[in-house]
């Protein structure tokens, strides 16, 4: 976000639902008073894309924006792809960071189904299944966990997260600080989580068929503006062969790739804001 304010962009960067601010009681973020609500029994509609979508689009009616650069990272980039499509008129520019586009499903493939075909997508199974967030629901443990997050491509992170298995929770527990985050981050990050928990999070893993309902419904599969992809070399879970279509469904997309692991904004941070300024000065020159 540094180097887009520098660049003079209006920079918006909004808590994704279940994330930050938006599972708190207004008495318990005075001054976020308005930050959305969300019970951890809450409807898994609210973290579907489609209205996670709408919610961006009212956003950016509430800033006056007529038109916006939309961006994110794994999850992130996924709703950044579904906006593009819910709302075409809304974004101008698109990047994605580690998390190609995946046009809608024609047919509903449980996730059971979908890992057999794509095994290094079992940890979804985990995730959703409830056993984080009863595994690591105190401070203590949410320190645990995000230790695993901190690490990226570590030998220690590769020994604590499979993605054909899931996190190795015996491993977690046993886990040192990594490097990715600073004190003051570590401390942001732990404080929010311990504000939400893991539920929230984990509900993103949950909404497979929602998503898949709601994406029978959108008005197209093409994403016509200016896209920005950069993938993660070392991704374990995004490997390059998910990326290989996208210019079916994405006329004017730019590609490149940095050397990193899933995290490649943080791990390779000047890399990845090296290419998105390049690219933003070619699409908005001065």
């Amino acid at each position: 976000m540094p180097m887009l304010l520098d660049e003079g962009f209006r920079v918006v960067a909004p808590d994704m639902m279940g994330y930050g601010d938006t599972a708190c009681l207004p008495h318990d973020v005075p001054s976020h008073r308005e930050a959305p609500r969300v019970p951890p029994a809450s409807n898994l509609r609210a973290y579907t894309y489609k209205s996670v979508a709408d919610d961006l689009r009212q956003l950016a009616c509430l800033l006056n924006c007529t038109t916006i650069v939309l961006g994110g990272h794994d999850w992130g980039a996924q709703v950044a792809w579904r906006v593009a499509q819910w709302h075409p008129h809304l974004v101008s520019h698109l990047f994605s960071i580690a998390g190609p586009y995946r046009p809608p499903a024609m047919h509903w493939t449980p996730l059971d189904d979908m890992v057999k075909l794509a095994p290094q997508f079992a940890y979804q199974k985990q995730i959703a299944s409830g056993v984080l967030e009863r595994e690591f629901h105190t401070t203590e443990g949410l320190t645990h966990f995000l230790n695993i997050l901190d690490f990226s491509g570590d030998d220690e992170n590769q020994a604590s997260f499979d993605p054909t298995h899931g996190f190795h929770l015996e491993h977690l527990k046993g886990l040192g600080r990594g490097s990715l985050l600073t004190d003051e981050e570590r401390d942001i990050y732990l404080s929010k989580y311990a504000q939400t928990g893991l539920h929230g999070p984990c509900n993103w893993y949950r909404t497979r068929r929602e998503n898949f309902e709601d994406d029978q419904l959108l008005p197209t599969t093409i994403i016509d503006v200016p896209v920005l992809y950069i993938a993660a070399e070392r991704d374990r879970v995004f490997s390059a062969s998910l990326a290989q279509d996208m210019e079916h469904f994405i006329p004017q997309l730019s590609r490149t790739s940095v050397d990193a692991h899933h995290y490649a904004h943080m791990e390779k941070w000047q890399d990845v804001n090296r290419i998105l300024s390049a690219w933003l000065h070619v699409q908005f020159p001065r």
